[in-house]
This record gives C-alpha cells, sequence and structure tokens, in this order.
C-alpha cells in the first residue's frame, strides 16, 4: 500500500451522472496510495456533475478532483477513430432524408456521427474522442478506466440508428464494441505500454430501482464475450462486479444508472 496512482477515466453518463469515480479516489486515499493531480487536456468533467446523486458520505469526496472524459449517450464507436477516412455515405433508411456517414465495424455499418440514435442534426453528432489524443494525454496514467461501452447495448431504445435502422443481436453488438475498445486501448498502450487499462463490465437491466433478474444471464454472456476479446490485449483486464438483486440499487432521476449504493460497489 502507498505510491502514486494516476487515474484516467473515460466513459458515458456513467461517470457523469455517477459518482464510482469519485468514490474510487477516495479509497484509494484511504488505502494510502495518493492520486495526483494531472493537467489532463481531454477530460470535460474534474467532478461528477451537478445531476448525480448526492449521497450520505459525500462530504468525503466531493471535494476530490477526478477528471474524466465523460460523454453521455454515445457508443463506443464514438471514441475509436482518429479520422473519418472509412466513412461512406449511405441513405438513413427511415430516419431523415438525404445520405449520412456510415463505416463498417465488425462486418456492419455503424454511423460516423455522435450522440444518442446517432441522429444526424445533434449538436454533437460532429464531435469525437480521438484515441491518438486520449494516449498522448494519459501517456503519464498509471490506470486507465474504460466505461464507454455501455450505450452500445442501449441501442433498441433508438430503434437501432446508430446500425442504420438493422436490429443486431446482443454477440454482434459485442464484436462491435471489442473492435472499438480494442483501438482505445491499443493507442494508449502505443504511447505508454505500462498503463494498467481496466473496462467496467456492462451492470445489469433495472426496472424502477432494482435489477431485473430475468436480463443477469443475457448481461452475464454480453460481459463474457466482451472481457475475452479485450483481455487478449496486453496489460488489460475487464473488471466485472455484481449488484445485488431485490434491494434499492438504480437512481430513479437517471433509470438504469447505479445509485450511490450501487457506486460504491463499482468503485
Amino acid at each position: 500500500v502507498g505510491g502514486a496512482v494516476r487515474l484516467y477515466f473515460i466513459g458515458g453518463s456513467n461517470v457523469a451522472w455517477q459518482t464510482w469515480p469519485d468514490q474510487l479516489h477516495m479509497y484509494l486515499l484511504e488505502l494510502g496510495f495518493a492520486v495526483p493531480h494531472e493537467n489532463y487536456t481531454q477530460p470535460n468533467l474534474h467532478f461528477a456533475s451537478d445531476v448525480a446523486p448526492r449521497c450520505d458520505d459525500e462530504a468525503e469526496f466531493d471535494s476530490l478532483r477526478t477528471p474524466r472524459v465523460a460523454h453521455p449517450a454515445w457508443g463506443s464507436w464514438s471514441f475509436a477513430f482518429d479520422s473519418e477516412d472509412d466513412c461512406a455515405a449511405a441513405p438513413f433508411r427511415g430516419q431523415a432524408p438525404g445520405d449520412y456517414p456510415f463505416r463498417t465495424i465488425a462486418g456492419h455499418a455503424v454511423s460516423c456521427l455522435s450522440g444518442w440514435g446517432c441522429k444526424p442534426f445533434a449538436p454533437e453528432a460532429q464531435d469525437r474522442v480521438r484515441p491518438a489524443a486520449v494516449a498522448q494525454d494519459a501517456r503519464h496514467a498509471d490506470v486507465v478506466l474504460l466505461s464507454n461501452w455501455v450505450n452500445d447495448f442501449k441501442q433498441q431504445f433508438c430503434s437501432y440508428r446508430c446500425f442504420n435502422g438493422t436490429e443486431l443481436d446482443p454477440m454482434a453488438i459485442a464484436d462491435i464494441t471489442v473492435a472499438n475498445l480494442r483501438r482505445m486501448i491499443r493507442a494508449v498502450h502505443g504511447v505508454n505500454p505500462t498503463a494498467l487499462v481496466l473496462v467496467l463490465a456492462l451492470y445489469p437491466d433495472a426496472k424502477g430501482p432494482r435489477v431485473v433478474p430475468d436480463t443477469l444471464a443475457d448481461i452475464a454472456a454480453i460481459n463474457a464475450k466482451v472481457a475475452r476479446g479485450v483481455e487478449e490485449e496486453p496489460n488489460t483486464a475487464f473488471i466485472d462486479f455484481v449488484l445485488p438483486e431485490g434491494i434499492d440499487i438504480f437512481q430513479t432521476a437517471h433509470a438504469g444508472h447505479p445509485n450511490c449504493r450501487g457506486d460504491r460497489i463499482m468503485a
């Protein structure tokens, strides 16, 4: 125990609307580690956002500066490419008139646009997180935590628009996820080969504040496939966790996002 641990977080709404990065920071300090403040350029939040839940022990971590790259509603494909050179215009089936950019990932058409539902005219549609920029930013990080793929498995709620309206089964989506995560992992290790990259598991589906037990087997299968894919990379580990059934473990303000109790387990 002791020494310095330089952390770098990349995720979607779960690093903006949840407190697990902050709680992890707190736990490391309690264990005697230093968590140095780095002058990163890519993170767009330094604390959980104002819409994150207020935890009973928040006074212990709410002043801790914990930078994170946080883009709610984005899929992993918006964190995986340094250019749009491989994007090609295609009709946006039933979604909007005209042609819009798609690329092939793991044999499937995936939008080159960012944001929920990959809407062409959304404010963030042209925004990206570039792996090369992250790699340079995290060149001195000891641990890079990736939780930027949760929304890959929420596409049914926006009619699979990011897949140009094609309903893909979870195992096919997992192939897309693994390809995208590997791009980020390899970029980081190309600059910082000693960094430990941790890929956090997909958490269970929720109904209100509780776990939906009937979906646990499906979530476990997705996690197992993603774990196998990313752990082929050096210095990379998949971090699984169990959210208990039968208790309030999810937020009510942001459906499907763990609450303070769930964040403590994740941390």
